[in-house]
């Protein structure tokens, strides 16, 4: 992929342009350590039209774009006080069962779905929650598989998150951050038919949510895999 930067005409507001392939989408306040590694390139004039119509308000369908994940089950808030939640086993981690509630971070929680089809390619937990600080809350879904395969799951949280496939924890990350696509890119294994995706993330303050895509090696959507709801008990 590629970077861009692009400054509106009327020197308003710049925009930083994110390309892979033929795709292109747009991300305010890109970071500056991502910019700097990324390829530094003289835009085009079509870069220069597409920035200008993100900037008077026509924006780009991200999630349809990059395959991101905007269907799932979510339960929380629960407690992350004194930053404890991460490494606290809450229920979720232990069983799955739609029907019941567990003690949440102030009111009983339980499963619910949920599904965002905006164009922003984030799962934004701020607009879903409450408490929306110091709680951790969880995302689960199903992908199927049609074989065994070498996928990469590509995800950005904020703030820190762990992450399960079937019941094995495959990742971590403590720390605070922006949530940014493709911001840790996981490799795993799906076997043949149902696997489970559990993801865990906590807040402390401010932001709070994830981007969260499975791929190939090169980034690009994999069209033998679906995503569907988790209904019932394993």
């Amino acid at each position: 992929g590629h970077v861009f930067t692009c400054q509106i005409p009327n020197g308003a507001r710049q925009f930083h342009i994110f390309w892979v392939g033929d795709n292109l989408f747009f991300l305010h306040n890109f970071p500056r350590k991502l910019l700097r590694r990324a390829h530094r390139e003289a835009l085009s004039k079509k870069l220069k039209a597409l920035g200008e119509k993100e900037f008077w308000g026509h924006f780009q369908n991200f999630w349809k774009i990059f395959g991101t994940q905007k269907s799932w089950l979510l339960i929380g808030p629960f407690d992350n006080e004194a930053n404890r939640g991460l490494t606290t086993a809450f229920p979720p981690e232990r069983e799955f069962d739609p029907a019941k509630f567990y003690r949440g971070k102030t009111d009983p929680v339980h499963w619910f779905a949920y599904a965002d089809w905006t164009p922003r390619g984030s799962v934004d937990f701020t607009r879903i929650f409450r408490p929306k600080d110091n709680v951790c809350a969880y995302a689960l879904s199903a992908v199927r598989s049609p074989v065994r395969q070498r996928v990469f799951i590509r995800l950005g949280t904020n703030d820190g998150c762990i992450l399960w496939v079937n019941g094995k924890r495959v990742f971590t990350q403590p720390k605070p951050g922006r949530a940014i696509l493709d911001k840790d890119i996981v490799p795993v294994t799906l076997k043949k038919g149902e696997n489970r995706i559990l993801l865990k993330v906590c807040q402390g303050g401010a932001g709070w949510g994830f981007y969260f895509r499975v791929t190939d090696e090169r980034g690009q959507p994999i069209s033998n895999l679906t995503f569907h709801s988790v209904e019932e008990k394993p």
